[in-house]
């Protein structure tokens, strides 16, 4: 499932612009998802959401 995401994300990069929200969130994604590919817990991906307050601010959503 991880390596999934990850692929569609680095599939998707291109399509998003680098400076939005979402092309920062997309390149910390292909930064942290690498660190946890052996993870049998899943966990992690939590921190990932959009409005996670572990995301980098410029990351971040404000709300769901």
């Amino acid at each position: 499932m991880v390596e999934a995401f990850f692929a569609w994300v680095k599939k998707n990069k291109r399509f998003v612009l680098p400076k939005s929200e979402t092309g920062k969130g997309f390149e910390y994604l292909l930064t942290e998802i690498p660190k946890h590919m052996e993870d049998k817990n899943l966990e992690f991906l939590d921190n990932l959401l959009p409005w996670s307050d572990k995301l980098p601010q410029e990351c971040r959503k404000a709300n769901r």
